[in-house]
């Protein structure tokens, strides 16, 4: 299992952590690029099966049993993790399987004294590989414009 984003972060690395940050307004990995507007933007999506030349002993079991584990099923982040998992083709084709990229919006927070905080939204999905269970992580971080992360 593989989390995809655009616009790729240029550490490469953290896509593969699941860890991904950015700063409002930063065109690098903020997808609508506007600063100020208090919110990044990534568009994310999920792979499966995929065979992956960067990992050649990879082998791209058959994965059954996708199930979301966070956010919660009260969350709003959970509707757009929900979709994501409804975009999934049902079998692969093509070497695996990738569902359609949805826009997440990552607010930033507001913290009691009126400054601005970072906002995170954090997915995760658990699937049965053959006999073993896999998990398969991703935040998203967005620090407000003006701010390191």
């Amino acid at each position: 299992m593989e989390w995809r984003v655009a616009p790729r972060p240029a550490k490469t690395e953290a896509v593969r952590a699941g860890r991904i940050r950015c700063t409002d307004g930063d065109p690098r990995c903020d997808l609508d690029a506007t600063p100020s507007n208090r919110l990044c933007s990534f568009a994310v999506a999920l792979c499966l099966e995929n065979v992956d030349p960067r990992f050649p002993r990879c082998d791209a079991t058959p994965v059954g049993e996708v199930q979301a584990t966070s956010p919660g099923a009260a969350s709003p982040g959970r509707l757009v993790l929900d979709r994501l998992l409804a975009s999934l083709p049902p079998d692969a084709s093509a070497g695996g399987r990738c569902g359609v990229a949805h826009v997440v919006a990552v607010p930033t927070g507001l913290r009691r004294n009126g400054r601005p905080r970072p906002g995170t939204v954090r997915f995760a999905v658990r699937a049965n590989v053959g006999a073993r269970r896999v998990e398969a992580s991703l935040a998203l971080r967005c620090a407000p414009a003006g701010r390191l992360n």
